[in-house]
């Protein structure tokens, strides 16, 4: 079974957090392909690595993932950071999948309840369900199916953005 954990008021100063975050360059996925020679499916648009456009931010995350008992940092090789927009003109180019990895989603911009994670079962029928509220941080293993829900906003300043946290475990 795949575990999942919310957990609310996760980020401390979200709302700084969030207004930083807006500073930063965000690209398409083929704009993204280019500059970062990493490659991926994801709709809207997506930082660098936060662990090179914003260090500071980077360990500021991974601290307080270790320090909420969710994860232990010397299980994973990896851990990789972005900040993620996605707006309402995304809304028709998401859908279900697995990560690769471990997942933290940190909801960053102003709550909207009509947004969220939805997870899904092998039948593809919602199993659960967390509604986007800003500073909350959805933790799930790898191989729990998911999707974005509620994609909103026509900007950077009333879209839907995130931390995406992908862990990739040692072997």
């Amino acid at each position: 079974m795949n575990r999942a954990t919310t957990l609310f008021n996760f980020l401390p100063f979200c709302q700084n957090i969030y207004d930083l975050a807006k500073q930063l360059k965000f690209y398409n996925r083929k704009d993204f392909e280019q500059t970062d020679n990493a490659s991926g499916d994801w709709p809207g648009l997506r930082t660098d690595e936060l662990r090179t456009s914003a260090p500071f931010l980077y360990l500021h995350i991974a601290t307080l993932l270790e320090q909420s008992r969710l994860i232990n940092l010397n299980d994973y090789e990896n851990i990789c950071m972005y900040c993620h927009l996605r707006l309402l003109e995304d809304k028709d180019n998401d859908w279900a999948h697995y990560d690769a990895s471990d997942t933290a989603i940190i909801y960053l911009s102003k709550t909207n309840f009509s947004s969220g994670t939805d997870f899904y079962d092998a039948e593809d029928k919602i199993i659960a369900s967390t509604k986007f509220i800003q500073g909350t941080c959805v933790f799930f293993e790898q191989g729990l199916k998911h999707a974005s829900v509620g994609n909103h906003g026509t900007s950077i300043d009333d879209g839907r953005m995130t931390i995406n946290v992908f862990m990739m475990k040692k072997k």
